[in-house]
């Protein structure tokens, strides 16, 4: 049986106290583990302009519960979560500060699980893509107060996303789930 190493974004010089701005140390961390294949254990709120989850990355966290602005862990967002191909997400919040889109999807291969999304434009914007393989899955996923709760981008092309939602709640959204 394979063993796996975790790292804390504490240890590459996040505060995580939800004001300092914790952008470069955090995706300092995340890049980290994704090329060292160890996972990322969130514990604090941390707030970032915008973060890139690379390939790779496996980032866990201990959200439980119902969502409000003190829940940890959580990334709170001005522009935007960019998550690439094969990254694995699990037990975080992530809020938008202004207004964005929160998590946007441009890769595949990917798993989001026990996730609490909040205060966005889209709460899940799904790009369009030239791979022909861009299957996503979603479990357990919270959506608040968005404008759109999921939207999914038509690559107008005869590759099909494959996107496996199970388990989703959207509650103050004014759109759930649209297709553009």
């Amino acid at each position: 049986l394979e063993k796996y190493t975790y790292q804390t974004p504490e240890r590459f010089g996040c505060v995580g106290d939800g004001i300092t701005n914790d952008t470069e140390n955090l995706q300092r961390a995340i890049d980290y583990c994704a090329s060292h294949n160890e996972y990322l254990f969130l514990q604090k709120k941390y707030r970032v302009s915008t973060v890139t989850l690379t390939s790779r990355l496996v980032m866990f966290g201990v959200f439980v519960g119902n969502y409000s602005d003190d829940v940890t862990p959580q990334i709170i967002c001005s522009s935007g979560i960019l998550a690439k191909d094969n990254v694995y997400v699990e037990g975080v919040v992530f809020a938008s500060a202004s207004n964005n889109d929160v998590l946007i999807i441009d890769g595949a291969r990917s798993k989001f699980s026990r996730l609490t999304i909040a205060n966005g434009n889209h709460g899940i914007y799904i790009g369009s893509t030239s791979n022909s393989n861009n299957c996503n899955s979603y479990y357990d996923i919270t959506i608040l107060n968005c404008s759109t709760a999921i939207e999914i981008a038509n690559n107008n092309s005869s590759d099909s996303q494959c996107q496996y939602f199970m388990n989703v709640d959207i509650r103050g959204c004014l759109n759930g789930i649209v297709s553009i």
